[in-house]
C-alpha cells in the first residue's frame, strides 16, 4: 500500500469558517456598495454633462447658468470618484467609501 491513512475524526474548526464567511460577507458588502456609488456618480456625471452642453454661454458676453457654472465646478471631482471605483486599488476604494461616508455623516 501506499501507507495513507484515512481518519474519521476531523472536525472542522467552527470558529475559523465563521471568520471566513464574514469576511466574504464583508467583502461582497464592500463589493455591492462600490457598484451602486459607481451607478450613483454615472448619473450625477451624466446630469452635469448635459449641464454643461444644454446652458454653455453662446457668445462671448453672455452670462454664465447657475447650473453651467455648478457642473464645471463639480465634474472633475465625480469624475475622480468614478475612476476610483473603476479602476482604484482596494486601498483607494477603502479610503474613498471612508471620506464618502464622513461627509454623509456631517450632512445628515
Amino acid at each position: 500500500m501506499l501507507g495513507l491513512v484515512l481518519k474519521t475524526d476531523y472536525k472542522p474548526d467552527m470558529g475559523e469558517i465563521q471568520e471566513i464567511e464574514q469576511q466574504r460577507q464583508l467583502k461582497q458588502a464592500f463589493d455591492d456598495w462600490c457598484d451602486k456609488t459607481y451607478s450613483d456618480y454615472a448619473k450625477i456625471a451624466r446630469f452635469y454633462w448635459h449641464n454643461l452642453k444644454e446652458y454653455r454661454p453662446v457668445n462671448e458676453g453672455d452670462a454664465f447658468h447657475l447650473l453651467y457654472v455648478d457642473a464645471v465646478h463639480r465634474l472633475e471631482t465625480v469624475n475622480y470618484i468614478l475612476d476610483i471605483l473603476l479602476k482604484g486599488t482596494q486601498e483607494e476604494k477603502t479610503a474613498l467609501y471612508k471620506d464618502l461616508n464622513r461627509l454623509e455623516v456631517k450632512a445628515g
